[in-house]
């Protein structure tokens, strides 16, 4: 019977390796000291290992590894092994059959998946994969059994290895990868050595594409990225607005490749080189209403409020605002006014006379001569924010405007070389001149106005526009220490509970405990005081917002459970969207307008949602993704944080080998109810690889809860609701706030962080729960419909017990069987 060519090769590989015991020959490059160890090491373990008499047929056993030495050896056929690999063998005797290939230094990249290369030249080819078997690693010339590739450049060829990694959502490493893992000896994280998207990609740019600001700033970026600007006949790819241009018709007849810059935007945004397929086309010419008539509509609700500009700029801007269809003020109290434009001045506050609000945009003037330029509205993102304070008071542009007599009578005495230095002397105080809160300005205090959630705690207010969050405090039970702007040193002094501050870098040299205004709206809209720890944007971050890396992004939310709790938790990643600078798509936007999709819950996640992402090459994430772009303060890989079909069982049955080293619930004991366990089979292995002790329970008499242990007890939706719990009934608060439902489990398993109780409580609010109410009876109703009713309810008692019984039967079963 003849064997494939796949089993010859695996015999092939099996016989290439060393057979027990191994005979070594040590290198006298080897110090003495550690020649000395492994002689002992040899002698205790006689099963495994000997020292050779000569070289010829043994293992040679090298301190490091040299190409040049490495080649001379092979050309010898010398098997060579690394000394640290040798040491580790005879500790852990297992680790032989885990050996791909030799030489091996040591078995550092133990992954089972082969790495594949691409797009090298032959001597940096054999590089790569003599240090990939140095490192442990298997080499493939195929992506079929691949989990990594290894290539300088991008292609958008359909069938080149790069476009086939993307659709096997493979990650896409330089050689430096390699490189720096040899240069450490260990694995070091793959963030930093991912493939540009456009390394190496020659790209020849239309005139007509470079002829704006936003045209060259899209160059820029793509140069930033990798990609090589070069002439047409250079080019792998033309870049042009629309099939109407010579050049397009130049680039179709050569058969080249041709894209428009919204392909080049949407490559840069999810960080690989897509195909140019679909919407990513050149589109065709269109009859539309011209340039202009598009310009006058885009700013047409807006009023803009010209007051701090420079007389030069305030004209300009006018001109541009008319151009937009936006209206024009200088009053700082119209009520009106939606953008205050300034020449931003940055580390710089300017006082103000228009109050701060959510809804107007403290901005640089460029945000609208980038409107009037491009022909649409541009995202008040992208562009520099001016920071104010609102202080009437001090706003030096106002007050010159309500005394404008003072420069006339200026200019009607004075000559004009006497004109400059009285100028000076009058003049407003410059922005950097104003004064700033003092250290140790004394704060307002504001009491409780109502009974409320923060009941008992005192909250520092370190925000310029308090009034609202003053308030808010107030009507729900907390004290306020306010009125010291944003210094934070001021509130030093108070004991306070909480310090709320912005979603910025703060400097806390005292160690207050920080929270910001969306941890106290959600903690006042919901009646529940979260922790701190329950989102990231509850706490300040070390990196300023919004990103500019996240402008663009459209971002739809999908995988929510079905528990009451949901519209809470999609308002909270609404909110988490926001702070990033991106946009929350709504139910009007189109799948193609999409940028990435976030699954809250892998479970959950709709395989026709995952088929229509993958057609359109559209990344699904995590929630994960969301919570470290905000922990790191710059957007992250999608590839890193993918969601597919496949994953959810992967991430339930455990063969995802990074779940089980995050102990989440470490030091914490899980009850599970049979019911429990009966309606989600898994529950008690996800706690266990969460590092948790997990227990099954049957009555909750068996459970040993203290008020001050760390315990969580997850019982069936249907236990609860049902009263099937009896003895929790008599237990206090505290207790009855130990039990959730699995939902809970299910989603600290899959976000890989503790979440709050409280969200999933197993036990209805009062405020919420309904009583059920006897059916009425009559002395006038016959005896016999008496007694039907009475049978009914009977009939139904039964039904509910049974099913009841089935599941702990069922969760016993189970049990037993994990066991």
């Amino acid at each position: 019977m003849k064997r494939s060519a796949s089993e010859a090769l695996v015999v092939a590989e099996k016989s290439q390796l060393p057979q027990l015991p191994l005979q070594l020959w040590l290198s006298p490059r080897i110090l003495e000291e550690k020649a000395a160890s492994l002689k002992v090491l040899v002698a205790s373990q006689p099963r495994y290992a000997a020292l050779a008499e000569s070289e010829d047929g043994a293992l040679l056993v090298l301190p490091d590894f040299q190409q040049e030495e490495l080649a001379a050896l092979e050309k010898r056929k010398r098997r060579v092994l690394g000394l640290p690999f040798v040491e580790r063998f005879l500790q852990d005797p297992c680790l032989l059959g885990k050996v791909p290939a030799l030489p091996l230094f040591d078995l550092i990249y133990r992954s089972p998946g082969a790495i594949c290369f691409s797009a090298m030249e032959p001597a940096l080819r054999a590089r790569q994969q003599g240090l990939a078997r140095w490192l442990g690693g298997r080499t493939s010339g195929e992506l079929q059994s691949s989990e990594l590739l290894v290539a300088t450049r991008v292609s958008i060829c359909p069938e080149s290895k790069y476009q086939e990694a993307l659709s096997r959502r493979l990650p896409v490493v330089k050689p430096s990868y390699l490189e720096a893992m040899w240069a450490e000896k260990q694995l070091v994280d793959v963030q930093s050595h991912h493939l540009p998207p456009l390394a190496g990609l020659a790209i020849c740019f239309d005139a007509d594409c470079l002829a704006d600001r936003e045209g060259a700033s899209l160059r820029d970026a793509a140069m930033a990225q990798g990609a090589l600007i070069v002439a047409f006949d250079q080019a792998e790819l033309v870049v042009v607005s629309d099939a109407s241009r010579p050049l397009y018709q130049v680039a179709r007849r050569l058969g080249q490749p041709v894209a428009p810059p919204k392909w080049l935007e949407r490559c840069l945004q999810i960080r690989c080189c897509l195909q140019v397929t679909g919407d990513l086309e050149v589109p065709q010419p269109g009859v539309v209403g011209s340039a202009e008539g598009q310009v006058e509509l885009i700013l047409q609700n807006s009023v803009l409020c010209l007051l701090y500009l420079e007389p030069g700029s305030r004209e300009s801007a006018r001109a541009w605002a008319r151009r937009c269809g936006a209206w024009t003020t200088r009053s700082p109290r119209d009520p009106g006014a939606t953008h205050v434009l300034f020449n931003v001045l940055p580390r710089t506050s300017v006082c103000v006379s228009i109050p701060v609000d959510e809804e107007i945009h403290f901005l640089d003037v460029s945000w609208l001569e980038a409107c009037a330029t491009s022909g649409k509205r541009a995202s008040e993102w992208d562009f520099p924010r001016q920071q104010v304070i609102y202080n009437p008071a001090s706003d030096s542009f106002a007050n010159d405007l309500r005394e404008p007599r003072k420069l006339r009578k200026v200019h009607s005495i004075l000559d004009e070389e006497s004109l400059p230095a009285v100028t000076a002397s009058t003049a407003a105080p410059s922005l950097s001149d104003l004064p700033a809160p003092l250290a140790d300005a004394e704060p307002s205090l504001s009491p409780p106005s109502a009974e409320g959630i923060f009941k008992g705690l005192v909250l520092g207010i370190a925000l310029r526009d308090e009034a609202k969050v003053v308030q808010m405090v107030c009507q729900n039970g907390g004290t306020a220490v306010h009125g010291v702007g944003g210094n934070i040193a001021a509130l030093s002094k108070s004991k306070l509970d909480y310090c709320i501050c912005g979603n910025g870098p703060v400097t806390n040299e005292r160690g207050l405990p920080l929270a910001t205004l969306h941890w106290v709206k959600a903690c006042a809209e919901e009646k529940t005081l979260h922790s701190t720890d329950a989102y990231p944007h509850f706490q300040p971050s070390s990196h300023s917002f919004p990103l500019a890396s996240m402008s663009r992004f459209l971002i739809r939310i999908t995988g929510l459970d079905e528990y009451r709790q949901s519209t809470i938790q999609r308002r909270r990643l609404e909110e988490l969207i926001q702070v990033l600078g991106a946009k929350v798509a709504q139910h009007n936007n189109r799948q193609s307008e999409l940028t990435q999709i976030v699954c809250a819950v892998v479970a959950n996640l709709d395989p026709r949602i995952a088929d229509s992402a993958k057609k359109r090459q559209i990344p699904v994430v995590s929630v994960q993704w969301l919570f470290d772009c905000f922990r790191l303060g710059s957007h992250q890989p999608e590839a890193n944080y993918a969601s597919s079909a496949s994953s959810v069982s992967a991430a339930i049955e455990g063969a995802a080998p990074a779940a089980s080293s995050v102990a989440v619930l470490a030091k914490c004991e899980v009850f599970v109810s049979l019911s429990a366990v009966a309606a989600e089979p898994k529950l008690m292995q996800m706690a266990k690889e969460l590092g948790a002790s997990a227990r099954s329970f049957r009555r909750c008499s068996e459970l040993e809860l203290t008020e001050t242990g760390d315990a969580v007890v997850v019982v069936d939706k249907e236990e609860a609701r049902q009263g099937q719990l009896e003895p929790v009934e008599k237990w206090t608060p505290e207790l009855r706030a130990l039990f959730v439902q699995p939902s809970w489990l299910l989603e600290t398993y899959s976000q890989r962080r503790r979440l709050p109780l409280q969200t999933f409580g197993a036990f209805p609010e009062e405020s919420t729960k309904k009583l059920r109410l006897a059916e009425a009876a009559y002395a006038w109703q016959p005896a016999e419909l008496k007694r039907l009713e009475e049978l009914s309810e009977q009939a139904r008692a039964r039904d509910l017990q049974s099913k009841a019984q089935q599941k702990v039967t069922e969760g016993l079963r189970l049990a037993k069987l994990g066991s």
